[in-house]
């Protein structure tokens, strides 16, 4: 058996004008080495310099600019009670853009998936997996946990067992695995 306990600190930056960028990326220079066990919630726009810069030092970003107010808490509630400080080779990857139909997307890392899984498509999350917008395709997830919210016409398997549709729709679940069975926990 292994166990992990899992623990995130996060900063949020809002970015509204060029500014707020300036500001941003001086506040990351002199807090570099610390920022870099923390999860970075950005919300608003960078230009593309900004997010290579961000990248170049290893720091892990979640842009969370499409966001209503409850999502982006919702998610944020999410984030910072599932996910651990990033270690080393330890990444998020995340998704705010749809994921198209016969798209297919393998991923070694933890992900986040902020827009509609369509039809046709496929995600294979060899560990944990945070979808927050609507399951058309079909999703295989075999981490520590799954969080889900909507499941549509798409089949979600996680740990080899399915997923229950009708318990999930419309509400956020932290599903693990307690006894080689489904542990379905609502967080909102």
């Amino acid at each position: 058996m292994q166990v992990k306990q899992k623990n995130i600190r996060a900063f949020e930056f809002t970015v509204n004008e060029i500014d707020d960028e300036k500001e941003l990326l001086q506040y990351v220079d002199k807090n570099l080495e610390l920022l870099k066990s923390f999860l970075i919630s950005i919300i608003g726009e960078l230009t593309d310099e900004a997010k290579f810069y961000l990248e170049k030092n290893g720091l892990t970003v979640v842009f969370a600019k499409h966001l209503t107010n409850t999502e982006k808490k919702s998610a944020e509630k999410v984030i910072i009670a599932e996910s651990s400080k990033k270690e080393e080779n330890n990444k998020i990857i995340t998704y705010d853009n749809p994921i198209r139909s016969g798209n297919k997307i393998e991923c070694n890392d933890d992900v986040i998936m902020f827009k509609r899984i369509n039809s046709g498509a496929k995600i294979i999350a060899r560990k944990n997996a945070i979808i927050l917008a609507t399951i058309d395709g079909d999703v295989e997830a075999s981490g520590d946990y799954l969080v889900v919210r909507n499941i549509g016409k798409g089949v979600v398997v996680f740990n080899g067992e399915e997923v229950k549709r009708d318990l999930v729709n419309g509400r956020l679940f932290k599903i693990t695995t307690k006894k080689g069975l489904l542990d379905y926990e609502e967080l909102l």
